[in-house]
């Protein structure tokens, strides 16, 4: 069984759009999505139930990284071969499910992370401040980590279930990916970037939907700082390979 994550705050209209758009089964495997409801207040959660699709109900909005980790929480099971995350705004296109899942199931990686650089570096149509952090953050994994991670925040991966058995994301909001990077380093899990489609929608970021744009970006800026400071420290405690990741938080 192919797992499909998805956070969803406020998302309705752009749900309609994928769930339809998602595979039935992809090379003669299950694939099931899971919608976790991050207290919405549109009606996401009944665009989920008209699709058939489960949700995962989170009350009030807790954040992209509290939905992630319910979600894994959700599809652990005997029969999971693989777990995707995928946004729930329309900037993962679901046809390129493949490019993921291919190399999880192939045995090449344990986690495949989608990449809009990967094939073209340029700006394009990133908006300036979000490609300019991005910078600055593959330069600092690389020169703590030693790894090119060309598009550290992509919430398009997908998971082995040597990581979706065991992992979850610390912090609640939108510290996820970054984490997943060290602790891959930290657990000795191989990561494997693969060229995804770049989809800008237009649509208004929702890091600042709760408190702002400017104050909710700003708050962003300062959880990928602190993820990267306290993940060093841990990696720094380490020896890589052995999981210098601190356990798993209890629910």
């Amino acid at each position: 069984m192919i797992s499909v994550v998805i956070p969803a705050f406020n998302e309705a209209t752009a749900l309609a759009r994928l769930l339809p758009a998602l595979p039935v089964r992809l090379h003669g495997r299950m694939v099931r999505p899971l919608v976790i409801n991050d207290g919405s207040t549109d009606g996401t959660p009944d665009v989920a139930h008209a699709h058939g699709v489960q949700v995962v109900d989170l009350w009030p909005n807790q954040g992209k990284s509290a939905a992630l980790r319910a979600g894994l929480i959700a599809v652990r099971s005997p029969s999971l071969e693989c777990v995707v995350f995928m946004d729930g705004d329309g900037q993962h296109d679901p046809r390129e499910l493949p490019l993921l899942v291919d190399p999880v199931l192939a045995g090449l990686c344990d986690i495949a992370c989608g990449s809009r650089y990967l094939s073209d570096s340029a700006r394009g149509q990133t908006p300036l401040n979000r490609y300019l952090v991005r910078l600055v953050v593959v330069r600092t994994l690389r020169r703590r980590l030693g790894v090119v991670a060309t598009d550290p925040f992509s919430g398009y991966r997908c998971l082995a279930p040597v990581v979706a058995m065991t992992w979850q994301p610390h912090g609640d909001r939108y510290e996820a990916e970054l984490e997943l990077l060290f602790d891959a380093v930290c657990n000795g899990w191989v990561v494997r970037e693969v060229a995804v489609t770049r989809i800008y929608t237009g649509e208004r970021s929702k890091m600042g939907a709760t408190r702002g744009p400017l104050v909710g970006r700003l708050g962003v800026l300062q959880q990928y700082a602190a993820t990267i400071a306290r993940k060093s420290d841990e990696l720094a405690g380490s020896a890589p390979g052995r999981g210098c990741a601190p356990p798993a938080r209890k629910e």
